[in-house]
């Protein structure tokens, strides 16, 4: 909750395991959209690093920098070894 009120652009926070999901509120035009997609993404990493989370692989769980991608309609972060499996 404290996180959530940390920004008015942000709708929900929620987090499942690994798997952190933030939802904005939706906006009339396109330069509001940009405004709160870059005040979340703000409000969102201060708030990682500030509870010490750190990049981790969603397959291994090796914690070292990862890439996005995306599998079966859902997206995963995969540190280098797993991008090649």
């Amino acid at each position: 909750k404290g996180f959530q009120k940390s920004s008015k652009k942000i709708a929900s926070f929620g987090q499942k395991n690994l798997d952190i999901r933030v939802s904005l509120k939706a906006q009339s035009n396109a330069e509001k959209c940009k405004d709160t997609l870059n005040e979340a993404l703000a409000a969102t990493t201060t708030f990682l690093r500030t509870n010490s989370y750190s990049p981790c692989c969603d397959l291994c769980g090796q914690n070292v920098e990862t890439g996005a991608f995306r599998m079966g309609g859902e997206y995963y972060h995969l540190c280098p070894d797993c991008e090649t499996k």
